[in-house]
């Protein structure tokens, strides 16, 4: 009759990892991008306009619509990544997320041109 009275899932210690390490680079990823990346892209963006023949307004104007579409499409993707992290956990989201930020800091360290900003 014990048996009957034992809880199906564990209880007991379970030991979690603790989610304040993603958590607190989340927040420095975010802080570096205003205040290092975007003056940084901002500037190699005047760069490779300028090797490309724009004016100045013109680079602003084109530097605006990337601006502008990173936001787009990190807009349309926040749903979605929060639908995948509720099946998945938070740890494996925020993993996700810091590894393309990453990749994203790559390709524009890389990049040559305006095409590939």
């Amino acid at each position: 009759s014990d048996g009957l009275a034992a809880p199906l899932l564990r209880t007991g210690n379970l030991k979690k990892k603790p989610l304040e390490p993603l958590y607190f680079l989340t927040l420095l990823s975010a802080v570096a991008y205003c205040i290092a990346r975007l003056p940084a892209l901002s500037l190699r963006f005047q760069e490779l306009a300028g090797e490309e023949g724009l004016d100045t307004a013109s680079a602003a104007v084109a530097f605006g619509r990337v601006t502008a579409l990173r936001s787009v499409i990190e807009f349309f993707c926040t749903p979605a990544i929060a639908a995948w992290s509720d099946r998945v956990g938070r740890r494996k989201a925020l993993c996700l997320c810091m590894a393309a930020s990453f990749l994203e800091c790559a390709l524009l360290a890389g990049a040559r041109s305006l095409f590939a900003l």
